[in-house]
């Protein structure tokens, strides 16, 4: 969800800050070791190992959105899927903001296993889906979803930007991490999406 939601909207402004950078991106189903051999940099939401140099970028927000707008009785979507967390994602937002949901009672969750799935299930009507709000606001300023409110709930994820230690002060990776920072701040700025 972070090179389609974050990434790729901001990606004209990092070439334009940054002529000379080569950008490749890349998604892995599992996560890489960090090495040169992969990539001279990364955005991990994983624990920074030895070695390496990071610039917290975030804490990952999740916001309820849907195609009507309403917490009535649609199914809730879930990308907590597992049994030892099912829809875990849920509970916290419901604890957070003491709701008490229908939904709940009745157990109507629709279960995936990715945040861009969940959007194109909420996109299709099918639910309500707790999704990253950099992944949600463009759908939401332009498009068919709509924000249910402004509350959110984190997800336990912290995305940073990460460089080798050996290298963090490469002009082309200085200029990369700054930024990275700096965009970061920007989403967060009052006002800002």
């Amino acid at each position: 969800s972070f090179g389609p939601g974050w990434i790729i909207p901001r990606l004209r402004n990092l070439k334009e800050a940054i002529p000379s950078a080569e950008v490749e991106l890349r998604m892995f189903a599992n996560d890489p070791s960090l090495a040169n051999t992969i990539a001279d940099a990364f955005v991990t939401a994983n624990k920074v190992v030895r070695g390496f140099s990071s610039v917290h970028l975030f804490d990952e927000e999740l916001i309820p959105v849907s195609l009507s707008g309403r917490f009535d009785d649609q199914p809730l979507i879930t990308t907590s899927a597992n049994r030892e967390r099912y829809a875990a994602d849920w509970n916290a937002y419901a604890g957070k903001h003491a709701r008490k949901l229908r939904q709940f009672d009745r157990r109507q969750f629709i279960p995936c296993s990715h945040y861009v799935f969940a959007l194109e299930l909420a996109k299709a009507d099918m639910g309500i889906a707790l999704v990253p709000d950099f992944l949600a606001r463009e759908l939401t300023s332009t498009g068919p979803l709509k924000m249910m409110g402004r509350e959110t709930v984190r997800s336990g994820r912290s995305y940073c930007f990460v460089v080798k230690d050996a290298r963090k002060d490469e002009p082309a990776l200085s200029a990369m991490a700054r930024w990275f920072a700096e965009q970061a701040a920007l989403m967060r700025a009052p006002g800002k999406a």
